[in-house]
């Protein structure tokens, strides 16, 4: 419930361009990545220096409450990433929860890759990601 709260509040704000479903209820058991590419909207948008923001909540459940480790990573080809300028990881410490990310001010990327780092071999979680793009 809090997820999807917390969806909806970051909604509110600019005009949406994509607002998508990335992961829904998917077990993950080992390390993992969902990319997020803009689409061909958003890319010509960015082309004409018109500013996009972005944001994805990420809920989990199922998980085994040990410390497993979330993080943002940006590429402009796809390929090549680096990490998300600004943006810190979250650990998931706790059997449920959410966390969200995003970048308010600008979205200068093509990609945007939510990475899960399941840390010790055995851990296990279930994943919701909703993202969304919008227009400022």
């Amino acid at each position: 419930m809090i997820l999807v709260i917390l969806a909806f509040a970051w909604v509110g704000f600019g005009q949406n361009i994509l607002y998508r479903t990335g992961l829904n209820a998917v077990k993950v058991i080992t390390d993992s990545s969902l990319v997020i590419q803009l689409n061909p909207t958003t890319q010509n948008m960015l082309k004409k220096q018109i500013p996009l923001s972005w944001g994805a909540v990420i809920g989990w459940t199922a998980h085994d409450g040990t410390a497993s480790v979330l993080s943002i990573d940006a590429s402009m080809d796809g390929t090549t990433w680096v990490d998300y300028p600004n943006m810190t990881t979250s650990t998931m410490t706790g059997a449920t929860g959410t966390v969200s990310f995003s970048d308010p001010s600008v979205c200068e990327f093509n990609y945007v890759r939510v990475y899960f780092d399941m840390e010790a071999g055995g851990k296990v979680a279930t994943f919701t990601v909703k993202y969304t793009i919008k227009k400022q």
